[in-house]
């Protein structure tokens, strides 16, 4: 008779051969926050669309100019971050500036909406936007036409930025968004790795064209990054925050989650967190309490209500519907978006303080498009009302998140 202990041996065993073979496919429907039915969708029209063909040569020009991208690295710097190690990202708060009333101008002090120019002296911000615009372009470049030179150059960015020990940005953000005379970096400073989002699903996209040694690279980093934001000083904060920051930061979670095949967990956050973090920022009219009270107030709801969307994105393929849940205290996303819609739409006008100059409706273009593909299609309403002319609109945002 076989022992107990040879029996549950074996089947940890077989519990490990099949969690290996499964790799990748919790999001095998492809991408995590693009829509890839409406990849394959556009995809599929290419030949017979006049729009999508024009999209897409619009993309490749984009694509071509990100083929010249290099040393996207956070060694380029020419400034040490506290810890004297390059490999450290680094980034200067946006909003504040040289206290007037100190001979040193410290501590600096904030000015709401006031960005201070002196922060693009370091790099590592504007290389990370690089990496991100790159990776999203070259990926769907890729995508829509299957030529490789795309998925090579999306290779070599990822190496550099996560991989080769010479160039590899280290897997925290501990000196993200410093203040001089005040902070050395702030959990607020979470809202700079929004992009990294957008190089996931942009790497996905070419998975099958780049090295196993890359790809799984990659996710090891976001393993190990993911691992900061739960138990550093500066990334636990995240957490707790209730902003547009707070959103970005379990936007990021939930990305980085599905990556590295930890769905359980990515529920759990949809079911827990999710649900209260909705209560703390909506009120029962569906404007944003904190976004609110910015002095860009219109830009940083617009901002926040596309984290939102991510998030009900990740949620729909999870099976947790976020795109209509109401909390317990009758607060929902929904009426966020029919919120902003009015003010878009030119029904309402805006009261919040606005200090610079926006086009409401065009503004809340990408919210468009995918609000009335959720929404307004349940209602029968007709899809294509109010939706801009593709002449006036990013291909990404076309190609990406609407179904012509």
């Amino acid at each position: 008779m076989l022992n107990k202990r040879f029996i549950s041996s074996c089947l940890l065993g077989i519990v490990f051969i099949l969690t290996s073979c499964k790799e990748n496919q919790s999001y095998a429907q492809g991408t995590i926050v693009y829509d890839y039915s409406i990849l394959l969708n556009n995809r599929d029209k290419m030949s017979e669309s006049p729009e999508i063909k024009m999209l897409i040569d619009k993309l490749l020009i984009e694509a071509d100019k990100a083929l010249s991208l290099n040393n996207l690295s956070v060694v380029s710097k020419n400034m040490l971050p506290p810890s004297n190690d390059k490999h450290d990202y680094l980034s200067q708060a946006t909003y504040w500036w040289p206290n007037p009333k100190t001979k040193s101008g410290l501590p600096y002090i904030p000015k709401d909406g006031q960005s201070n120019p002196a922060r693009l002296k370091i790099k590592d911000l504007s290389y990370l936007v690089d990496l991100s615009r790159g990776v999203r372009v070259l990926g769907l470049a890729f995508f829509y036409t299957g030529n490789e030179k795309y998925a090579n150059k999306v290779e070599e960015l990822l190496n550099v930025w996560f991989i080769n020990p010479k160039t590899k940005m280290n897997p925290n953000l501990n000196y993200t968004q410093f203040i001089p005379g005040v902070s050395d970096g702030r959990a607020e400073g979470l809202i700079d790795s929004r992009y990294f989002i957008e190089v996931i699903d942009g790497m996905i996209l070419v998975k099958d064209n780049i090295s196993t040694d890359t790809y799984n690279g990659v996710r090891k980093w976001f393993d190990e990054f993911v691992e900061w934001m739960d138990t550093s000083k500066v990334g636990s904060k995240g957490k707790g925050l209730k902003n547009n920051i707070g959103t970005a930061y379990y936007m990021q979670k939930l990305v980085y989650l599905r990556l590295i095949d930890k769905d359980e967990i990515a529920i759990e956050v949809l079911k827990n967190d999710i649900p209260r973090l909705i209560d703390e920022q909506f009120d029962n009219e569906g404007s944003q309490l904190y976004e609110a009270r910015r002095t860009k107030s219109w830009n940083y709801s617009i901002a926040n209500l596309k984290y939102w969307f991510n998030i009900a994105k990740i949620g729909e393929d999870l099976g947790v519907d976020i795109w209509n849940i109401n909390t317990d205290r009758n607060k929902s996303i929904k009426q966020g978006y029919a919120f902003l819609e009015k003010f878009a739409n030119g029904d309402r006008s805006w009261s919040g303080e606005q200090i610079s100059k926006i086009d409401f409706g065009q503004s809340f273009t990408s919210l468009r498009i995918q609000g009335q593909r959720k929404y307004k299609m349940e209602n029968g309403i007709n899809m294509n009302k109010n939706v801009p002319n593709v002449n006036d609109v990013s291909p990404i945002i076309y190609l990406t998140e609407y179904r012509f």
